[in-house]
């Protein structure tokens, strides 16, 4: 979990150096959506990994896509889009409103913008709309209260698996401890205040 400023974040322990990119998705309402994992690698090995939410405690339409860099490409943001999609449509209110379109914020990241990704936010009844570049700290729910109560839980829970294994964390490893991590956050108040703010 690191600023979306910042280009490359790396780890810099000899423990490890395996990056892995969270995308989280929340509510006006308080309800954390889908959260989507970008580790570094061609091809997702591990079948436990594949159907995410079916294996993990993980909100609906969470999924984990392989990157060359661990970081978001527009051939991963489409193919993470149906996901997205599925999840949002599947958070509290929401499903409660099948015809009825939702807003979706994002950030001026030039993957938000691929067409094809947009058709289906569409055909999805989910209008994207674009921020200002470089005004995420102001602007994006996310930064301004829940990102930091999730990089605590996740740095706590990170220190406890390290003091309890001799091996380096792999980046699937890595994964699995930042959705437990994020699973210990209660958020909603902390969604509601940041969409206010």
């Amino acid at each position: 979990i690191g600023s979306s400023s910042k280009r490359k974040h790396e780890k810099n322990l000899a423990d490890s150096r395996d990056s892995v990119t969270t995308v989280c998705v929340g509510s006006a309402g308080g309800v954390d959506g889908p959260r989507i994992y970008l580790p570094k690698g061609k091809v997702l090995e591990f079948n436990n990994l594949k159907n995410f939410t079916d294996h993990h405690n993980a909100p609906s339409g969470s999924c984990v896509e392989m990157t060359p860099n661990a970081y978001m490409t527009d051939e991963a943001w489409v193919a993470v889009t149906p996901s997205i999609c599925k999840g949002i449509r599947a958070m509290e209110v929401i499903s409660d409103h099948p015809d009825f379109w939702v807003v979706f914020s994002l950030d001026g990241f030039g993957s938000h913008l691929d067409v094809t990704a947009l058709q289906i936010f569409s055909d999805h009844k989910i209008l994207v709309v674009k921020e200002e570049g470089d005004t995420s700290q102001v602007s994006q729910a996310y930064v301004q209260m829940v990102a930091r109560a999730d990089k605590m839980a996740t740095r706590e829970l990170l220190d406890g698996y390290k003091l309890h294994t001799k091996h380096m964390i792999s980046q699937f490893e890595l994964v699995l401890v930042i959705n437990e991590a994020l699973n210990k956050v209660q958020k909603s108040q902390a969604w509601r205040k940041s969409f206010i703010r």
